[in-house]
């Protein structure tokens, strides 16, 4: 975790009170990027790192629907 991330995690969080803080990380998948979540927001002070979504159907469908929208936007503003 970039040190000012770690800062502002202990400040918003950890100092203002907060007895537990857990992480729900957001990558979709095991590897580099969930472990170094894992291990930064560990160091940081997290109480718990929650694990991976991994292979959810339901996450999936909302990537190809968020990647669609995306396309039709593009689509929209190259032919305005």
């Amino acid at each position: 975790m970039p040190q000012a991330t770690s800062r502002a995690f202990r400040g918003r969080l950890l100092d203002a009170g907060a007895p537990r803080v857990v992480v729900a990380p957001s990558p979709p998948a095991l590897g580099h990027f969930a472990d170094r979540i894992r291990r930064d927001t560990l160091a940081a002070g997290a109480w718990a790192v929650a694990d991976v979504l991994g292979a959810a159907p339901e996450f999936a469908a909302v990537l190809v629907e968020r990647y669609e929208q995306a396309v039709r936007r593009e689509r929209t503003l190259a032919t305005a």
